[in-house]
């Protein structure tokens, strides 16, 4: 009876404790943003090229979004401010040849792309990673594959309230009938465009700029917190169809397919799920949008598709995430949060339509929102 009465009291110690330990992770992710901004006078982009060598002088090739070259994640940018100049260094020493990128040839030799596995980022990180999350700190091989094991995270951008499209180069952005382009200017953290403060117009108090999502346990697993919906490509573009995703939640926390079937990523697709890549910087593996309130469900049209999708923030700890602003604050969101009109498409300007939630994640969408 004694064990029985101090169990519930030592696991929420233990918990609370974690999630402390998750804050603070955070608060020294939203410093290392301002020693960037201090430094660039501008935050990273959500992905860009690693070595100045890759970037062609001109990015207006309709025909190519330097998928490999030009999507290494910003998050590395952070390092030389959170105590990681030595991996840092480790990733520029790969950078041996002289080269320069053109739009027509974007193998340089000499260095790596974003989709390698570069030896600085075979270590587990615990400045990325929750201890609430269960699950390893490195991805597994599967069927004795020769990618070797590489850094999970649990943190990641706020991607705003934008669902199509959203890691395309900014040139290949078209005026679309349907009023479903340009979503890049809905976050503060776009491909290939740092910003700076001065894109924050809302205030940095109502906006965030990062926040945690919970990994999958297994390098084959689509289990995210919340559930993975897959469901056709034509739903997202229309209105109403967040709604969708969110009433699509599965049952048991499983991944749930538009056919009610469970599945796991295929074989050769292993490590495409959400915070299973430290060097790739597109929103599907390390990033959330700011549309469907916290573990919810995510949705994508595949397993590992990157053209649009929700991805969900989500954590382990009880009733929400852990979220840090870009005046450095780091504040608890709770499922309950307002978000809005989900029957609503997106939108490229003015204040969202997704409620607090949406505006806390839209930097100049006129809202003064706030928790």
């Amino acid at each position: 009876m004694l064990i029985a009465l101090l169990l519930p009291a030592v696991q929420a110690a233990r918990e609370a404790a974690r999630r402390m330990q998750c804050t603070n992770n955070l608060k020294q992710l939203g410093l290392a943003l301002h020693n960037h901004h201090d430094t660039h006078d501008n935050f990273p982009a959500s992905r860009d090229f690693l070595y100045t060598r890759q970037r062609p002088a001109t990015m207006t090739d309709t025909g190519q979004n330097y998928n490999q070259t030009g999507g290494w994640s910003g998050l590395l940018r952070l390092f030389p401010y959170i105590e990681q100049g030595a991996r840092w260094d480790g990733l520029q020493a790969l950078n041996t040849g002289t080269a320069q990128a053109t739009n027509t040839d974007m193998a340089t030799a000499g260095a790596p792309s974003s989709w390698d596995w570069p030896a600085p980022l075979r270590d587990a990180m615990p400045a990325f990673l929750c201890p609430s999350c269960p699950g390893g700190h490195l991805t597994d091989a599967i069927n004795g594959g020769p990618n070797p094991p590489n850094t999970r995270l649990n943190y990641g951008f706020s991607r705003g309230d934008g669902m199509w499209d959203m890691d395309l180069a900014p040139h290949r952005f078209v005026d679309r009938p349907d009023g479903a382009n340009n979503v890049q200017g809905r976050s503060m953290f776009n491909p290939h465009r740092p910003k700076s403060m001065r894109s924050a117009p809302d205030g940095t108090s109502n906006t965030i700029a990062m926040g945690e999502f919970a990994k999958p346990t297994t390098s084959l697993s689509l289990a995210v917190r919340g559930g993975l919906v897959i469901t056709p490509i034509s739903d997202i573009r229309a209105a109403g169809n967040a709604r969708h995703c969110l009433t699509a939640r599965s049952t048991d926390g499983k991944n749930l397919r538009n056919d009610d079937t469970f599945r796991q990523m295929p074989p050769e697709r292993a490590n495409r799920s959400r915070g299973m890549r430290m060097a790739y910087g597109y929103n599907l593996l390390q990033g959330f949008q700011t549309i469907l309130p916290p573990n919810s469900p995510t949705c994508r049209t595949g397993e590992d598709d990157t053209a649009w999708g929700i991805n969900a923030a989500s954590s382990f700890h009880t009733g929400g995430v852990n979220v840090v602003f870009f005046d450095g604050s780091v504040r608890f969101v709770p499922e309950t949060i307002d978000f809005g009109d989900t029957t609503s498409r997106q939108v490229e300007s003015g204040p969202s339509r997704f409620g607090v939630w949406g505006a806390l994640g839209t930097p100049d969408g006129g809202e003064n929102a706030s928790l």
